[in-house]
């Protein structure tokens, strides 16, 4: 069992348990879990907020970068769903400076992956982070660090320097099969 603070995401209504007062003991999850739903008893509630269980959902992102996305036209059995069996409650997020590379693939041979990858990060609301405007690699791999993310990536070299960093990867295996690689959760188990 692993125990330590968590944060809640939001503020629970008070029927759940949230409101003024609320009080509750560390959190109890098993390792790999993404959400647990904390202890009605022992619980110390202010206010008028009834006790109830209140959900902790851990919030996570995945940054997508250029190769990622333009596979998504290429490769017609991968698709966004595919993703949230890693992190069902993941934000999608990429940066500028990829949108920029995607850009500029709508003059060449790719076109039309570059387009579709486009219109999927309007279509699916993929969060563009604007800050990020230098080059696509370097800019992936420091907003994956600031966020504490899994980056979706096919980019070979990209993915080794991702590792080496210490941040998970979800990469395609033998060119047909999602994985992820989580070089923190292989440490804490070793």
């Amino acid at each position: 069992m692993v125990t330590g603070p968590v944060a809640q995401v939001g503020s629970a209504p008070p029927s759940q348990g949230g409101g003024r007062g609320f009080k509750s003991p560390p959190v109890h999850w098993a390792r790999g879990s993404d959400w647990s739903e904390r202890p009605a008893d022992n619980r110390e509630v202010g206010g008028s907020s009834p006790p109830g269980p209140t959900w902790v959902i851990d919030l996570k992102y995945i940054v997508l970068d250029t190769s990622f996305l333009m596979a998504l036209s290429e490769l017609r059995f991968l698709n966004l769903g595919d993703l949230t069996r890693f992190y069902p409650n993941a934000r999608l997020i990429t940066t500028k400076s990829v949108v920029k590379e995607l850009k500029g693939f709508l003059r060449g041979k790719r076109k039309a992956a570059a387009s579709v990858a486009l219109q999927v990060i309007e279509k699916h609301n993929v969060v563009v982070d604007e800050r990020y405007c230098g080059e696509a690699d370097e800019d992936i791999i420091a907003l994956a660090k600031e966020l504490g993310a899994a980056v979706a990536t096919f980019d070979l070299e990209l993915k080794e320097r991702l590792l080496e960093g210490g941040i998970p990867v979800v990469y395609l295996r033998a060119g047909k099969k999602l994985v992820l690689d989580d070089p923190l959760r292989l440490s804490k188990e070793s």
